[in-house]
C-alpha cells in the first residue's frame, strides 16, 4: 500500500520496510544496498507513487522486448509507456538485481567496490538508467543523509559469516573465558543474530541464580541489579544477557536492529549491552515509548527522524501471544493432531501446509518454494505492511 495508517511513507518508513530485501540482493547479486534503496526512494516518492501501490514497481523497469509478465502503462518521458508489473516488492527487488546484473551497459559498475556508493551512482547515469541530469547528486544525498551506507556495512558482514544468522559464532572480539556462553547455548531472544558487543556477561537460563554469580564473580548483588537496570530480580527473564561489567553509550560494531513482536527497549539494551537511557537518546524516544515492531533502532547514530511507537502494554499483549502459540504448539506436538512445522497434511481435498519462517526467507522465495502467489500467501495468512519475521507461522494452499 502507498499509505501507512491513512498518512504518506516516509522514506525512513519505507527504508525500514525494504531494507532487508535490499541487504539480500546485494548478497546474492553485488549491488550495494544503499544504492537499491536510494533508486528505491527516488523512484517510488519513498513508496508512496501509483507505480510501486499499483504496480510494485519499484525501480521504474519499463517493459522492453524481453519483458513478458503483467504490464502498468503510465505516463513518463512520453506518453502511455509501458512499465513492468510484479506481484510483489520482492519481484521488483530481484528482477532490478537481475536488470542490472545481466545487462551489458551496466557491466562497469560490478567492477567497483561494493561500498564505493558514489561511482555506482555516477555510473547509473552514465550507463543510462535515468534522463535527469542530476540524478547520481540525489542518490548521493539521501545516501548520506539517510546514512543508507550503513546497510553496505551491515550487509558486507554478512556475507564473511559462513553460518546462518541464526547460528551464534565465537569473535576474535569474544571474551575466551567462562564467563561468555553464547557460542554454546541458544538465546531465544539472539537466535537470528550474533552477538554484537565486547562485554563479559553470562546467558540466564534455568541454572541462573543471581546469589551464585554475585559470589563467583566478587561482585555485590546490588552492583549487578544497577549494571544491568534492575529494579529488583524480579525484573531478570529467562534469556536474557547479564551482564558482568557496564553498559555502553552506542555499539562498537553493529548500527541498526529492528524491533521484534514483544521486544521492549530494554530488551534490546540487553540484547546489544547499550543503556536504555542512550538508547532513547539515539532514538529520540520519550520514557513511556516503546519501538513499534518493524521499525529500525539505532544502535550508534542519532536518528534523522521520530519513529513509529508502542506502549509496553502493548507489548505485554504480544508476549502473552507470543507464549499462547507456543503453548498451542506443545499442545499440538503432544496430542500430534498437526503435523511438524513445514509438513503436509489433508484438508478437504486441498493440501494444507503448516510451515514456520526461517532467517531469511521473504514472501517472494516462498511463493517459489511452494508454487504459489506472493498475493496468496498474504491473503491465506491475513498478511498487512510488516516483514515477515522469524519462527512466523504461515499456512498455505499450493495448487500443486
Amino acid at each position: 500500500t502507498s499509505t501507512i495508517m491513512g498518512q504518506k511513507m516516509s522514506k525512513e518508513q519505507y527504508i525500514v520496510k525494504h531494507y532487508k530485501l535490499a541487504i539480500e540482493e546485494m548478497n546474492k547479486f553485488g549491488v550495494p544496498a544503499s544504492i537499491t534503496l536510494a533508486q528505491g526512494l527516488l523512484e517510488t516518492n519513498n513508496g508512496n507513487s501509483d507505480l510501486a501501490s499499483l504496480a510494485n514497481n519499484h525501480f521504474g523497469i519499463k517493459c522492453k522486448k524481453e519483458w513478458t509478465g503483467p504490464t502498468y502503462t503510465k505516463d513518463d518521458d512520453a506518453p502511455n509507456e509501458c512499465f513492468r508489473k510484479y506481484n510483489a516488492a520482492e519481484e521488483s527487488y530481484r528482477d532490478h538485481s537481475i536488470f542490472l546484473k545481466s545487462s551489458a551497459r551496466y557491466a562497469k559498475l560490478f567492477t567497483y567496490d561494493i561500498q564505493d556508493y558514489r561511482s555506482w551512482a555516477y555510473g547509473l547515469k552514465e550507463a543510462g538508467y535515468a534522463t535527469n541530469p542530476k540524478y547520481p547528486q540525489i542518490l548521493i544525498q539521501n545516501i548520506e543523509e539517510l546514512r543508507l551506507y550503513q546497510y553496505d556495512s551491515y550487509g558486507m558482514e554478512m556475507m564473511k559469516q559462513p553460518v546462518q544468522l541464526n547460528q551464534t559464532t565465537p569473535t576474535d572480539s569474544t571474551p575466551k573465558t567462562e564467563i561468555n556462553k553464547s557460542s554454546s547455548t541458544k538465546n531465544s531472544k539472539t537466535d537470528d543474530i550474533p552477538p554484537f558487543h565486547n562485554l563479559k556477561y553470562v546467558l540466564v537460563d534455568k541454572n541462573f541464580n543471581l546469589d551464585d554469580i554475585s559470589k563467583k564473580y566478587g561482585l555485590p548483588k546490588k552492583d549487578l541489579l544497577q549494571i544491568n537496570e534492575c529494579e529488583n530480580e524480579q525484573m531478570i527473564q529467562k534469556g536474557q544477557n547479564f551482564f558482568l561489567e557496564r553498559k555502553l553509550r552506542e555499539s562498537t560494531t553493529t548500527e541498526i536492529h529492528e524491533a521484534k513482536p514483544g521486544e521492549s527497549i530494554y530488551d534490546i539494551s540487553q540484547l546489544y549491552g547499550i543503556k536504555v537511557e542512550s538508547l532513547r537518546k539515539l532514538n529520540k524516544i520519550e520514557n513511556w515509548e516503546q519501538p513499534q515492531v518493524g521499525e529500525v533502532v539505532f544502535l550508534k547514530n542519532i536518528r534523522n527522524s521520530y519513529m513509529k511507537t508502542r506502549t509496553f502494554f502493548e507489548i505485554q499483549k504480544e508476549r502473552e501471544a507470543i507464549e499462547a502459540d507456543k503453548l498451542a504448539e506443545k499442545t499440538v506436538k503432544a496430542t500430534n493432531t498437526i503435523f511438524e512445522p513445514n509438513e503436509v497434511k489433508l484438508q478437504g481435498e486441498m493440501k494444507n501446509i503448516i510451515h514456520f519462517v526461517s532467517p531469511k526467507e521473504t514472501i517472494f522465495s516462498l511463493s517459489k518454494k511452494y508454487n504459489c502467489k506472493p498475493s496468496e500467501i498474504v491473503e491465506w495468512n491475513n498478511l498487512g505492511d510488516d516483514p515477515l519475521y522469524v519462527g512466523q507461522k504461515l499456512i498455505f494452499f499450493p495448487s500443486n
